[in-house]
């Protein structure tokens, strides 16, 4: 469903760049959550070893 919800914008929103961009967005969006929540079970199963490629910034101590 998401190749067919894909092939669709690329092929019929080419003409609405404004509805084509927030539709790519969201599109990116699942992708990203289902991507993490794959490669997240396979760290939890010990069937990958997966370290953030981007960790976030270092938390400075209050003044």
């Amino acid at each position: 469903m998401l190749a067919d919800l894909v092939r669709l914008m690329i092929r019929e929103l080419t003409g609405f760049p404004e509805l084509f961009e927030s539709r790519r967005q969201g599109v990116l969006a699942i992708l990203y959550r289902r991507g993490t929540e794959w490669i997240t079970t396979l760290r939890d199963q010990g069937r990958a070893d997966v370290t953030d490629p981007e960790p976030p910034p270092p938390c400075s101590s209050p003044p």
